[in-house]
């Protein structure tokens, strides 16, 4: 798994654009020598660009997350009131955003929408699972291409809730490939001593943005892992 420096995409005086690599952990913890929180710290500043919101009050300007292992497009913002924008576009859903992922197995139909709530594990509180009582939870699917083994599938939520991709994707009975929660002991195994990280991967995020209005759309490279 490559734990390589994330690379801008897309920067202006509100925003930058990152393509995040799968191994960094997005907010600063205990566990974590270097996450992105500290590298936007150094280098938004290194950059010559106002750092307004240091510390754990405006997230650094992180306006959503990525699992550890899930790569691509993340945004953030560089003042308070871009952040506040940009969170209240992801709250009311006007923010569209598209992944890729490699599933175990054939997954049929090709296309369909996944609608479970879901909430947190009770017997794992690490994790998250389908169930009644849950949260509404929306994910959108078009398989891309069939493997012998695996589906390279397109993914669209509508809802964000914690692991969501992965969890309705295990419902399904189609765990990420490699995933250390939800997919089987003996199958992640097999894909961690491979690629080490789950296939899972942000393609693509398209919002308006914050000061001009245009609607913008930013795409990440799907990395060589998900090439078979």
């Amino acid at each position: 798994m490559a734990n390589s420096e994330p690379k801008i995409i897309y920067e202006d005086e509100a925003m930058l654009v990152i393509n995040k690599p799968a191994g960094l952990v997005v907010n600063r913890s205990e566990t974590s020598t270097y996450t992105l929180q500290d590298w936007i710290e150094t280098r938004v500043h290194s950059r010559g660009v106002r750092n307004s919101h240091p510390g754990s009050e405006f997230r650094s300007g992180i306006v959503h997350r990525l699992d550890k292992e899930t790569s691509g497009v993340l945004v953030i913002a560089k003042t308070p009131e871009v952040l506040v924008a940009l969170q209240r576009q992801f709250k009311e859903r006007r923010v569209v955003k598209t992944y890729v992922a490699l599933v175990y197995g054939k997954l049929v139909p090709r296309q369909g929408v996944i609608a479970v709530p879901i909430g947190r594990n009770r017997r794992n509180r690490a994790k998250f699972a389908v169930m009644s009582g849950g949260r509404p939870a929306e994910t959108a699917y078009e398989v891309k291409r069939y493997y012998p083994e695996y589906t390279l599938v397109e993914l669209k939520p509508t809802t964000g809730r914690t692991h969501q991709l992965r969890v309705h994707l295990n419902y399904f009975g189609h765990p990420v490939v490699g995933d250390e929660r939800y997919a089987g002991a003996k199958q992640r195994q097999v894909a961690r001593q491979k690629w080490g990280r789950h296939l899972l991967h942000a393609q693509s995020l398209s919002l308006i943005h914050p000061v001009t209005g245009k609607q913008m759309k930013w795409q990440a490279e799907l990395p060589a892992e998900f090439k078979l």
